[in-house]
């Protein structure tokens, strides 16, 4: 059967339903006045009523079916493609928000590690200069006659540290005014 010839049977099956189909009263009967605030040229005139009933052609019902079937599908898609909208601009905020995450946590190593180099240079630079010192202090007692006043009163200082050499680089730092 060709597609036509559907066409056709259907048409012919309309036409019969109508044609059985009671004559509608006369038109002035069933017009509506149109308001009072029509402009211009409507004033006064009248329009039919909208029909409300359902088709009752089993193939029209049919067309309308498959009409609000394919709206609701296309409304569907719709729906659809705009929650896979949503969804990828939500992936991508959070891809945004971790790769900021982890750029903070760069800098934030980045921070720490030359905040740990620096305290390292400090310790090594502090260590160089506790050894000067300690090398001036050698140099000093080496110098330094134990029978002078000087001498016997570094003694008497002395006997409060451990070592001779800790009570010179102490002496050295008060009162010689090093490191």
């Amino acid at each position: 059967m060709m597609p036509s010839d559907s066409l056709e049977k259907m048409l012919d099956e309309l036409a019969r339903e109508y044609a059985a189909v009671p004559p509608s009263p006369p038109v002035a009967s069933h017009l509506q006045p149109l308001p009072s605030e029509a402009p211009g040229f409507f004033r006064g005139a009248t329009v039919p009523p909208l029909p409300v009933e359902e088709p009752t052609h089993p193939a029209l019902r049919s067309l309308l079916n498959e009409e609000l079937e394919a709206q609701r599908k296309a409304e569907a898609q719709r729906a659809l493609e705009e929650e896979s909208r949503r969804q990828r601009e939500e992936a991508a905020r959070r891809r945004r928000e971790e790769e900021a995450q982890r750029e903070a946590e760069a800098i934030r190593h980045r921070e720490a590690v030359e905040a740990q180099r620096r305290q390292q240079e400090e310790a090594r630079r502090q260590q160089e200069v506790e050894r000067a010192i300690r090398h001036q202090a050698e140099q000093w007692l080496a110098k330094l006659d134990p029978y002078s006043i000087e001498g016997q009163w570094f003694t008497v200082f002395a006997a409060r540290y451990k070592d001779r050499i800790s009570a010179a680089v102490a002496y050295l730092r008060e009162v010689k005014g090093l490191g």
